[in-house]
């Protein structure tokens, strides 16, 4: 299938004009292929880095609000990475008490340097998108649950264990800061799809079987990549 198989319908291109106003990255963007910088932490009262953490907390509570606003309650951003937003450090931002059926939405917190440190053998297999995937997305198996050492935007260090949607959430964005997005991550071509925004909600009642599909040369041809 070649690239001008996959088509923006029009409510695709509205969002697409809503995310960069609210100042998301192009999905294209070589940012996105780029590894994060670790934050000085010795810094975080810095003027500037005190700046790009609140922005990040503004971009993230923002775009929920207007997704949540368009396309009902418990639809909107459970995370966010620096990259996402032009902001080349290790900074992310995950909902940490999101609901299991994720029907409703939780508290939005920042984390400096996330790492993970442990994984669970344990594995799940669920739906993936992202604001920096363009209409990509895809069945991804990843550990259930997750330990993570990271500095909070208060600067306390904190080790915590992660399990379920959050645990999903962290690793998506973790996976940010290393240049990684999900599509990357799907080894079946099967289980990576091209899903317009008004198919959403055939599409999560029945991902297996989506037709339109998305192999990763044609991932990375969308990306400019190839």
């Amino acid at each position: 299938m070649s690239q001008p198989a996959f088509k923006f319908s029009d409510l695709d291109k509205k969002l697409l004009v809503r995310q960069k106003a609210a100042g998301f990255l192009d999905y294209k963007d070589l940012m996105l292929q780029n590894v994060a910088k670790d934050v000085d932490v010795q810094k975080l009262n810095s003027a500037r880095l005190q700046t790009r953490m609140q922005s990040m907390l503004t971009a993230s509570r923002g775009e929920r609000a207007d997704n949540q606003e368009k396309l009902g309650k418990g639809k909107g951003l459970v995370g966010l990475a620096g990259p996402q937003v032009s902001i080349p450090l290790r900074i992310i931002t995950v909902d940490v008490d999101i609901g299991k059926r994720r029907k409703s939405l939780g508290r939005l917190q920042g984390f400096i340097n996330p790492k993970i440190v442990w994984r669970s053998r344990e594995t799940a297999e669920s739906i993936e998108g992202c604001f920096s995937t363009a209409r990509v997305w895809g069945l991804v198996r990843r550990p259930i649950a997750i330990k993570v050492e990271a500095y909070t935007f208060e600067g306390k260090k904190i080790s915590r264990v992660y399990e379920g949607y959050t645990a999903r959430i962290f690793q998506h964005e973790i996976d940010h800061l290393d240049g990684i997005r999900f599509p990357e991550r799907i080894r079946s071509d099967n289980k990576r799809h091209w899903v317009n925004q008004e198919d959403m909600a055939i599409y999560k009642k029945s991902p297996q079987k989506w037709s339109l599909r998305v192999s990763l040369d044609e991932w990375y041809q969308l990306c400019g990549l190839k």
